[in-house]
Parts: structure tokens; sequence; C-alpha cells
């Protein structure tokens, strides 16, 4: 008996035991916590946002769901069940551009089993002020320009600055100025930087400088036989641009003259007398001279260039890799002056083909390198162009061309019928990069910059424009590898184009990128409906 009763007082002891012990252990159990990376945020309508989610303190599966979006705003996650030791997940939130300004607070609710935490999340939607610049192919500000974003118009100033708010991301620019008879109408797609700088074709059409003179003179001694001379103006101070070729045995020379900023400037004048085989391809230099003196917006004066002695030359190794069905038909060279001009020196062209191998000869003369420019069409009568530059180039070196083959179009098929707003234009084999379709048509120019193979034909109604009935036109597309962004394809499609084909035929500034390249694909023609 006294047996049995010890055995009671020892379970009844080993019981309480355990009890205190799982007393003590539910005691020391930290609670379920949910905790997100950030309390709140801004997000601009059509923009969305990513808030990592930590789940503490779970011993099983952890049910989540988020509560409290307003209306136009999706909150999801990444993952609704944590489970098997998962700790983590994201909060996604997507602003859609149909919902209102304003805030709301997001609440996130974990569950296990009888456990339960919360965290909120702070939301403010908010509108895209975009504050812009249209600029042309020189960075100057184009004024008078018609804007418009979804819906809204505005008008550019004096600097070709415009401001218009109530937007949403990502948002499509049209930008419509005139150019001489031309109207152009030029649409920069899935934007969404609040200061975007664009660069509309429109102002490679109509670009033009605000200073010009006409200097004459004569070199201190006739052309070589067998050369020519190129003189060329240059200013330290600005922009200018203008050549004059003077043939053999003649001493006189008349340059147009134009530059950027200032009535009155210094201007350095470039002599140098090239030689050339019969496509225009330079194998050797004469004499080289410089004059200096001063231009006057609007005057003629007379600077006359005393010859110097013959510079060395150097060669540059070149290949030039052309696509399938083309051939190289053009190179350009010219050299690097101080202030990053260049001095024009040849202009080699064969509609048969050039040797895609070859030793491009250069005068000892330049400070900032040599430039040199190729271009391949299609063999035969076949449309498009593919386009490459390299500057900064020294005698000696070599420099490899790989020229990229264009894109192809694919629809609308040539001479299609009812082809007007809504339209697909599409291509194959962009490889990235921005395009640009280009429409002309009468005096229209209509184009779209985007960063996608494909554009629709714009609604430009928001400027007062639209495509005449039953109108003829024509389209193609130009393709700049390299640019990442919406925003880099706005502001830098064409310009370094531009430049690098002025510097070797008219001089001028070089291109800010050392190398590059442009591809432009046939035209297409079509009819409005």
């Amino acid at each position: 008996m006294e047996v049995v009763k010890e055995m009671k007082r020892t379970l009844i002891g080993v019981a309480a035991i355990v009890l205190t012990v799982l007393l003590a252990s539910c005691g020391q159990q930290a609670s379920l916590s949910v905790t997100l990376g950030s309390s709140g945020g801004s997000v601009v309508r059509g923009g969305q946002v990513s808030v990592p989610v930590t789940v503490s303190n779970a011993s099983g599966t952890v049910n989540l769901s988020v509560s409290g979006a307003p209306s136009g705003v999706t909150a999801s996650l990444a993952s609704s069940t944590l489970s098997g030791g998962a700790t983590s997940t994201t909060l996604d939130v997507q602003v859609s551009a149909a919902a209102a300004d304003g805030s709301a607070t997001l609440t996130l609710n974990a569950v296990e089993g009888s456990n339960a935490a919360s965290a909120t999340f702070a939301l403010t939607i908010t509108s895209l002020s975009v504050n812009g610049t249209v600029v042309d192919v020189l960075g100057r500000g184009v004024s008078g320009a018609t804007v418009a974003i979804q819906g809204t118009t505005a008008t550019t100033d004096a600097n070709g600055a415009f401001t218009i708010g109530g937007v949403a991301v990502p948002y499509d620019l049209i930008v419509k100025q005139t150019s001489g008879s031309t109207t152009a109408a030029q649409v920069f797609a899935g934007l969404t930087s609040g200061s975007p700088q664009v660069n509309p074709y429109a102002s490679v059409l109509g670009v033009s400088l605000p200073m010009s003179a006409t200097i004459n003179g004569n070199l201190s001694a006739a052309v070589a036989a067998g050369h020519t001379a190129r003189v060329c103006a240059q200013s330290s101070s600005t922009f200018m641009s203008g050549c004059a070729t003077v043939a053999a045995a003649s001493t006189a020379y008349s340059i147009s003259a134009a530059w950027l900023a200032g009535s009155s400037v210094s201007v350095t004048l470039h002599a140098i007398e090239v030689a050339t085989d019969a496509d225009g391809m330079a194998t050797g230099y004469g004499r080289y001279g410089t004059s200096s003196g001063t231009v006057t917006n609007g005057g003629t004066p007379t600077i006359d260039v005393t010859w110097g002695s013959t510079p060395s030359t150097g060669t540059i190794a070149t290949s030039v890799n052309v696509p399938a069905g083309f051939q190289l038909k053009g190179v350009y060279g010219a050299a690097g002056l101080a202030s990053s001009t260049t001095l024009p020196l040849f202009s080699a062209y064969n509609g048969s083909g050039l040797p895609t191998s070859f030793n491009a000869v250069f005068p000892s003369i330049s400070t900032s390198g040599n430039t040199l420019v190729t271009a391949a069409y299609p063999s035969g009568t076949g449309g498009g162009a593919s386009v490459a530059w390299k500057s900064g180039l020294a005698a000696g070196s070599s420099a490899t061309f790989d020229l990229p083959a264009p894109p192809t179009q694919t629809a609308p098929a040539d001479g299609a019928t009812g082809v007007g707003v809504g339209s697909t234009l599409s291509l194959s084999g962009t490889g990235g990069g921005a395009v640009t379709f280009l429409i002309q048509g009468g005096s229209q120019l209509i184009a779209v910059t985007t960063m996608n193979a494909s554009a629709t034909i714009p609604d430009l109604s928001s400027v007062g424009m639209s495509l005449t009935a039953a109108g003829s036109y024509s389209w193609q597309a130009v393709l700049t590898p390299g640019v990442t962004t919406p925003e880099d394809a706005a502001a830098h499609w064409i310009d370094e184009y531009f430049r690098s084909f002025n510097a070797v035929q008219n001089g001028g500034m070089l291109p800010t990128q050392t190398s590059g390249s442009i591809m432009a694909t046939a035209s297409r023609g079509f009819t409005a409906p």
C-alpha cells in the first residue's frame, strides 16, 4: 500500500515538473511578426513598387494577404504562403494610370494557426510633372514647338523648355514643328523621366547656324598638279563649319562659313593639298598652311593663306565588314584639330563598291586624332544603308568597322492600301537599340522613336495633324544600336550620326561618341484610307 502511495506521489511530481517546463517554454516563445522593407513610398500613376516582406518567429505555415488597396491599385504577394522554413517574400504594388492621386494604407496580414501579425505600408499616389527640353542636333533649344502628352499640349519657350503636369508613366511625348514647307511630328514613346531632352527629326531638316560670313582669299601659290586643296574655317571659341575646294593650278577660294555664337569671332583657315585616286580616296598630301583673322556676321573678309611645308603622313590600316548583299561604297576622312573640330580631307565614293581593306592616308597635322566614316549600301539598286564612324584614330594604328545589317521590314507590304492611324509598322532583325520609324508624304513627316521593333501609326489629333485621306506615303526605319533606354533614344537617335558626317564633309564639331553606327531600311509605300 505504501508502495502505491509513493508511486502516485512520484507521478504527480513528474507531471508538475513537465507542466512547469511547458509553461516556462510558452512564456519564452516570441510572437509571430511581419515586417516590411519600407513603411511607405510614393508611386507615380502607371508605376509600381516592390517591398521586401520578412516573417519572423514562425514554426509552421504562414498565410499572407493584403488589404486596403484603393481603386486602380493592385497589391499582390510574390508568395502568399510561407512554409518549410521560408521567411521572406515581396509585396508588389502596381498603380494604374487610371488611379487617382492621394494616399492609402495597405495592410499586410500574416496568420499562422491562431497566431497573427500585421504591418502597414503608407502608399502615396502622385502624377508626374514633365519639365522637358526640345533641342536640335547641335544641342540648342528649339523654341515655338508644340508638345503634347496624354492630350495636354504646351509650347516650348525660347530655350526649348516646356512643362506638362498630371502625367502617368510611361508616357509618349509628341513634338510638332514646321521646317520650311514641311510639317513634322515625332512621337518619343515609353518615356518615364520627369526631365527628358528630345531631339526631333525636324531639327535635322532645318538645322542652320545663326552667324555667317563669306571668307574670300588666295593661296600663296597655285595648287600643285595632281592635287586639289581643301581650305576650311575653324574657330577656337565656337562651333564653326565651312570649307572650299581649290582645283590644281588655282589659288582663289570662297568659303561660306557659319558659326554658332558671337557676332564677331577669331577664325583660323587651314589649307592642305590632297592627292586622290579616281574614287576620291587620299593617296598623299602636299603643302599645308594656316592663317588667322576675324569674321563678323554678314561680313565678307579677305584672309589669304601662305603655304608652309609638306607634313609627313601616316596610314590607318582599315578593314570593313559589310552585311550580306551590301557593298562598301563610301569612305570619308578628316583630321581632328583643336577644340574638337575637324579638317575634312577626302570623300571617296564608288557606286560599284570600294575595297573593304585599305590603308587610309592621313597627314601628321591632327591634334585630336583622325576620323573615318564608312558607308555601305545594297549591291545593285536596292535601298537601305549601314554607316559607322570612328574618331580619335592615330596614324599607324588599325581600325575595323563592323557594319550591321539593317533590319528587315515585315509589315505592311510595299504598296499596301488602307494603312492609317493604328496600323502597325513592324521589323525583324533589329538586334536591340532604338528604332525610329519615318513616314513621309506630301508636306508631312511623321516619326516614332521607340525601343520596340514595331510601332503603330499615331493619332496626332492633339497637335492638329492627320493623314491625308487616300494620300500616298512612304515609310522606312532607322536603327541606332547601343542605345538602351527610351530617354537615350529620344536624345541621341540621330545627333551622333549627324555630327560624324558633318565632321568629315564640312568640318566642325566631332561626335561625343568615339565610335558608333546607324542603319536605315529601304522605303516602302502605302496608301492611307
